[in-house]
């Protein structure tokens, strides 16, 4: 089998996963608050929790790219 260049490791992959759900359920428990005062900021928190979300999308298919694959023939 060979690596490649990248995350790969396990371990790293659901640390900065779990960091990236804690991350985005921050930002939605301090700003859900704030929208019953100020319900224009609705598309601000939106905005905010897509763009972390697309992120931790980018990193899945970052890991995803980067496992340890076989080589053809292989078993």
């Amino acid at each position: 089998m060979r690596s490649q260049p990248g995350l790969g490791n396990d371990a790293t992959w659901w640390v900065l996963v779990v960091l990236g759900a804690v991350s985005l359920a921050s930002l939605a428990a301090e700003f859900i608050p704030q929208i019953d005062k100020n319900p224009s900021e609705l598309g601000l928190v939106i905005g905010a929790l897509l763009v972390g979300l697309v992120i931790l999308i980018f990193l899945v298919s970052l890991f995803d790219r980067t496992k340890v694959r076989k080589e053809p023939g292989q078993k």
